[in-house]
């Protein structure tokens, strides 16, 4: 039993020296390392600045330079203050400075930038660093297929083209159109096929729904609604055509490309007559007109932009 005892007790004290070795390894760090902490009384050192730089130090570090640290904290205006830390070792010094917004702010750096000083592999945060990002162009060329009701003696489409120009939530366009002839309704010797050639000038404001944005649109078609005998009586006529157009506007972001939706009704502010033979044979535009049209949008180019911190991007 004596020789059992005293082989427990050998045991015992291996276990204990074996401890006592690796926390005298894992204090080491802290054992070479004198902080000079001089600030305010309101923004003392804290047991909150000591608990974090113990977290932050790698316990695992064997070799470390004896530094001096000097912490220099002022305040500013509106409980605001300025952290400046100035690192003194074998291999040089290093000086910090930011600007925080309360003390607990100024102890958590501290010791992030003592850690970060200390050993390049301490847990530290890495900085947010900024971020060079391409910015899209505002211009955009769109390019759509149209239909139309009622502006011609029978539902038609035809193409439009155009460019637009985004900003925020604001979206301006100027496009080109035409509406592909359609012949009125009138006996075998009286019919007349009209078209419409206008150019149209339009804006819309988006309330964005992820990728998808969907608001109110307006728009004021110009152009010339044109008539051409369909008959052996040959001739043509033309007549303005002036129409404003409200609706709603849906636009869905693809990556390069946006799909652009519109729906409105359009009342003409003028009412052209075709005759092509008797008078009582005449054909006049109807007052309202409904549309629809479906087409992309794309940006002319994109151009690059300077660095940019991702959080003020993201305001």
């Amino acid at each position: 039993m004596l020789r059992l005892c005293a082989f427990e007790r050998t045991i015992l004290c291996a276990i204990a020296l074996a401890l006592w070795a690796t926390q005298g390894a894992a204090a080491q760090p802290s054992a070479q390392l004198a902080i000079d902490w001089d600030g305010p009384a309101t923004c003392p050192k804290s047991e909150r600045f000591d608990a974090e730089l113990a977290q932050r130090l790698d316990p695992h570090l064997q070799v470390l330079e004896p530094v001096q640290v000097r912490v220099q904290v002022e305040a500013l205006e509106r409980s605001r203050y300025q952290l400046t830390l100035t690192t003194q070792g074998t291999t040089g010094a290093a000086r910090r400075s930011v600007d925080l917004d309360d003390c607990a702010e100024v102890q958590r750096a501290a010791a992030v930038l003592i850690a970060t000083a200390l050993s390049p592999a301490a847990p530290a945060e890495p900085e947010r660093e900024p971020v060079s990002r391409p910015l899209v162009q505002p211009w955009s060329l769109r390019l759509a297929g149209l239909f139309d009701a009622s502006a011609l003696p029978a539902p038609s489409g035809g193409p439009s083209l155009g460019v637009g120009y985004d900003r925020a939530a604001v979206r301006v366009w100027l496009d080109v159109r035409y509406v592909v002839g359609r012949e009125s309704a009138q006996d075998e010797l009286a019919r007349v096929q009209i078209d419409l050639f206008a150019v149209a000038l339009g804006g819309a404001y988006l309330w964005q729904l992820g990728p998808v944005g969907l608001g109110p649109m307006l728009e004021l078609e110009l152009g010339a609604s044109r008539g051409q005998a369909a008959s052996d009586a040959n001739g043509s006529a033309s007549a303005p055509w002036i129409a404003p157009l409200g609706g709603g506007l849906l636009e869905a972001d693809l990556g390069p490309v946006a799909l652009v939706l519109a729906l409105a009704l359009g009342v003409p502010l003028l009412r052209p007559e075709f005759e092509a033979q008797d008078p009582d044979d005449v054909y006049t535009t109807r007052p309202v007109t409904g549309r629809a049209q479906l087409g992309l949008k794309s940006p002319l180019g994109r151009v690059a932009g300077a660095p940019k911190n991702p959080e003020a991007a993201g305001q």
